[in-house]
């Protein structure tokens, strides 16, 4: 992934709002069960809350796409930082300034972080133009193998929306790979 423009957090989550509806009215326009929302991990990515063939008794499902942002390509410096999700509007600090993990029990829903971002996110910047992000796909808990179909879908949005210039994509055979 390249980011040409930069993105505040409202553009972020406003992002993820439009994947959201595009993966809902092309993939599961009936039930309409794919919930993204920013993912509370150092690296930062897009966690899949709910999605079709999720196991309802299995709380511990999930897909994500972490970014792993960059500088230039190949650093192997520390990721840029990603913000504490779960708070609220303030902006209290970055990962890793406050213990190793510091994302986890915030007590806010990563839903609610969401909606915070979108009302508060305006200006406080994210991530910046240029940045190149190192995609990790991972559907964990016995969750269903992400779908091409899906990332498609996704980059389409990025793309054309969101200034995200999509370089690769994984073969199909390794979205079968667990």
């Amino acid at each position: 992934m390249k980011f040409t423009h930069a993105l505040d957090r409202k553009q972020y989550g406003e992002m993820l709002c439009a994947i959201q509806t595009k993966l809902n009215d092309e993939l599961d326009p009936k039930e309409r069960r794919y919930l993204l929302v920013p993912e509370k991990i150092s690296e930062g990515g897009i966690l899949l809350k709910n999605f079709p063939d999720r196991d309802p008794e299995n709380e511990m499902q999930y897909k994500s796409m972490r970014h792993w942002l960059q500088k230039s390509v190949g650093e192997n410096i520390s990721p840029y930082p990603w913000p504490l999700v779960g708070l609220s509007g303030k902006d209290i600090g970055r990962v890793g300034e406050e213990s190793k993990y510091p994302w986890k029990g915030l007590g806010v829903s990563e839903e609610e972080a969401l909606k915070n971002w979108i009302v508060h996110g305006k200006g406080v910047k994210l991530i910046p133009q240029g940045t190149l992000g190192e995609t990790h796909l991972k559907a964990r808990c016995d969750a269903p193998a992400w779908t091409m179909v899906e990332l498609l879908i996704m980059s389409s949005v990025m793309e054309r929306q969101y200034g995200i210039a999509c370089t690769s994509f994984p073969k199909p055979y390794h979205l079968t790979l667990s």
